[in-house]
């Protein structure tokens, strides 16, 4: 749990607000997990390294990801090419890396198609916001490398 000036009058505001919304009709607020509730376990992320919570992204690539029929058609490949691409954002400095992703998050990735042809995947359903899986967490630890 955070503790402090920013944390009092910037971090915690932000986080109640974000539930504030979940309450609202058609329920797209965020849910909230304290940073200490979220362990380094299989269910989460293997360790303190990883950025991102891989069984939740991969539950919600196929979840708002579907063929014209409604039903979710994202196998492991597709959803580990899509996976890669979100964790080797290539070389560069941190600022062009968040402009890589930022792009990535708004425009999608491309995997191969159930054609054969590259198509793109939404990382964020933006016509259909309730199939988003919104969540904040307080004080989420990573490790930088070389930290064990």
């Amino acid at each position: 749990m955070g503790s402090g000036l920013e944390y009092t009058h910037t971090e915690l505001p932000t986080i109640e607000q974000l539930q504030k919304m979940r309450q609202l009709p058609g329920g797209l607020g965020w849910e909230y997990i304290e940073a200490n509730h979220l362990a380094a376990t299989p269910e989460q992320r293997d360790n303190y390294h990883e950025v991102l919570l891989l069984p939740r992204l991969q539950r919600q690539l196929r979840q708002i990801n579907l063929d014209p029929n409604g039903q979710p058609w994202l196998d492991e490949r597709r959803i580990n090419q899509a996976i890669s691409q979100l964790q080797n954002l290539g070389p560069g400095k941190l600022m062009e890396k968040n402009e890589t992703l930022t792009k990535l998050l708004l425009t999608g990735v491309k995997v191969e198609g159930l054609t054969g042809k590259q198509t793109t995947i939404n990382l964020i359903d933006f016509d259909h916001p309730e199939r988003n899986d919104f969540l904040a967490i307080s004080q989420f630890r990573i490790d930088p490398p070389g930290v064990i």
